[in-house]
């Protein structure tokens, strides 16, 4: 009787370690190509972004505010419409927008049922924390906001958007409070210019929220570069991709900028009017 050929214990070894190791090469590989997919989409929202914002400008004669404020007494109270959702009929979320009163701020019971809603176009794939609902409890209101991964660029210096030091001293970007700019204000043209990037960050009080008009919430300085989404930038630019953020610039065209950019260039890149004598892409 003939005696069955099979595998040996040692043979079977052998094997079982070939194919541990090509998996653990063709992973790296998997991650790199899934992540190259989520870069893609996240530059193909920044640039239908630029291109609604381009749109809103045609049709208004200027850019949307950053972000709006009220007068409550004597307090300055943050939360009403922001550019993201002035935009929301140039990206074809007409009823959305139509839902909303304008006149009263995010946070009104009137409103909640919209900033509560996912905007998909508004989201990074590669940001796994972008999921769900930012909730609290605002002036006797419960909240749902909705979260998002672009903010405006403000310019160089978060604390002129973050308080208000009136028309003398306003931020040197094209996003923020109050803001109405206009594409011939951008004297650094259009091309060099920062119009919105995308940011991160692991504190649930510090990621971005479409409908809640604030700094920081919809609007970023370039002040830090291109971080992490570490807490001490908060108020900056960040990303989870490992090469750097996409921005788009006041022409739409849209693109990833090195977490390794020359900070006078960024800060550079931030401001309408600086006078920089340098065109450089910064794609």
């Amino acid at each position: 009787m003939k005696r069955r050929a099979g595998f040996t214990l040692i043979e079977l070894l052998v094997v079982l370690a070939i194919i541990t190791i090509l998996i653990s090469l063709l992973l790296p590989a998997v991650q790199n190509a899934r992540e190259a997919a989520r870069r893609t989409q996240c530059r193909s929202n920044l640039h239908n972004i630029g291109l609604a914002l381009l749109n809103y400008s045609t049709n208004y004669q200027c850019l949307p505010p950053g972000w709006l404020t009220s007068k409550v007494g004597n307090w300055t109270v943050p939360g009403y419409s922001s550019w993201l959702m002035a935009i929301l009929p140039e990206i074809e979320q007409h009823s959305m927008y139509n839902s909303t009163n304008m006149s009263l701020p995010a946070w009104h019971p009137a409103n909640l049922t919209v900033v509560s809603q996912r905007v998909e176009l508004y989201l990074c794939p590669s940001d796994i924390l972008n999921f769900g609902q930012y909730r609290f409890n605002w002036f006797n209101f419960d909240v749902a906001l909705a979260y998002s991964n672009y903010v405006g660029s403000l310019g160089t210096d978060f604390i002129l958007d973050y308080y208000d030091y009136g028309s003398g001293l306003q931020p040197d970007g094209v996003l923020y409070r109050q803001s109405n700019t206009k594409m011939q204000q951008i004297v650094d043209g259009a091309s060099t210019t920062l119009l919105a990037g995308e940011r991160i960050n692991e504190d649930p009080l510090c990621r971005p929220m479409w409908g809640f008009g604030f700094t920081s919430v919809v609007t970023a300085d370039a002040s830090h570069g291109i971080t992490w989404g570490e807490h001490i930038a908060l108020w900056g630019f960040s990303s989870a991709h490992p090469a750097g953020a996409h921005f788009v610039m006041c022409d739409g065209s849209a693109g990833l900028i090195s977490r390794d950019v020359d900070q006078n260039l960024f800060l550079s890149l931030s401001t309408r009017d600086g006078k920089e004598t340098a065109t450089v892409s910064p794609f």
